[in-house]
């Protein structure tokens, strides 16, 4: 996490962190370390096991700035292809 958080310190304009970060929203990790940001996915949608999601542990994570809007947001959890359920999201970047 420190590398990232590194990286997105040196990166200009609109950023997104997306994925599987191993940590659930009850664990605190990912909303401390990024607070001024927004996850996209509903916090009540469970990503994994896809199979059975009982845990959330993917995130798709965007600073508030740059004017950035969320459209649709969703988990599929009609997939079972990998561990983890598909995540969609459509926005709009001015």
């Amino acid at each position: 996490m420190r590398f990232i958080r590194q990286q997105l310190r040196r990166t200009k304009g609109a950023k997104f962190v997306c994925g599987d970060l191993n940590s659930t929203p009850e664990e605190g990790l990912v909303p401390t370390i990024f607070r001024n940001w927004t996850d996209a996915l509903p916090e009540e949608d469970n990503t994994f096991s896809s199979w059975n999601p009982i845990y959330k542990y993917d995130w798709m994570l965007y600073e508030n700035k740059h004017g950035i809007q969320v459209i649709n947001a969703q988990v599929d959890h009609s997939v079972e292809l990998s561990d983890h359920c598909p995540c969609i999201i459509d926005i709009v970047i001015p």
